[in-house]
């Protein structure tokens, strides 16, 4: 089932970078914790823009592109997609 996250429209949407979920410029841990959070409806917790976590490129942020952001952090082969991965 979808979830609905909600998503920061406006200029920094286009130079958000793919897996900082959080805005800081760096993907980690943090990141992954802040993108469950964003899809479990926690208040507070806003996307800089759906091309920040929108890994399979489905239209949708959910419960799968967070298991991808999960495994690249980890390190599992085939999850190397994301350029600014801090290990």
């Amino acid at each position: 089932a979808a979830v609905a996250v909600t998503v920061e429209e406006g200029p920094e949407e286009e130079t958000a970078v793919l897996g900082d979920c959080n805005g800081d410029n760096v993907v980690d841990r943090q990141d992954r914790m802040y993108l469950a959070r964003a899809i479990a409806g926690w208040e507070g917790y806003v996307l800089p823009g759906a091309n920040v976590a929108d890994f399979n490129k489905d239209g949708e942020v959910d419960r799968q592109d967070r298991m991808y952001l999960a495994r690249a952090i980890a390190g599992w082969d085939g999850y190397d997609a994301i350029p600014a991965l801090s290990k």
